[in-house]
């Protein structure tokens, strides 16, 4: 599940990408106004720079295309150790961390992963993870 704010500043959790595809279309539009401005735009752009990149979207990467496509510095490797051992992730949420950190930076338009999109990622992961203990 993922939660994102809502219109009355209260979170919305999407548990399927049905409702997230739902979600997103009610806040950014059907994708049909390009200008750099519209947030629909800036999701499509960003499915474009994903798909150029690596021919599929980020979260469809295998974990060598991962190795390829997100490379991590020295530094974002030892925030990543880390939050293994605080949080007790398997290798599984660790990709699935770095895809949402690549995602993350590709909506920021940048060329790599930046350790603010890497620390949000991580924050994302933590917010799943305390959703699927309370749900």
């Amino acid at each position: 599940a993922v939660v994102a704010g809502g219109d009355s500043g209260k979170p919305v959790v999407i548990d399927r990408p049905a409702d997230f595809r739902a979600y997103a279309a009610d806040l950014y539009g059907d994708g049909t106004d390009c200008s750099a401005g519209n947030p629909g735009y800036r999701c499509f752009a960003t499915r474009e720079r994903q798909r150029r990149r690596a021919g599929k979207p980020n979260h469809k990467l295998s974990s060598r295309e991962v190795e390829r496509f997100c490379p991590l510095d020295a530094q974002q490797t030892r925030l990543l150790e880390e939050a293994i051992a605080k949080f007790n992730l398997s290798a599984r949420a660790l990709h699935r961390i770095i895809k949402l950190a690549r995602t993350i930076a590709d909506l920021a338009d940048s060329e790599g992963i930046g350790m603010e999109h890497l620390t949000e990622a991580i924050t994302y992961r933590r917010l799943e993870r305390l959703d699927s203990l309370l749900g």
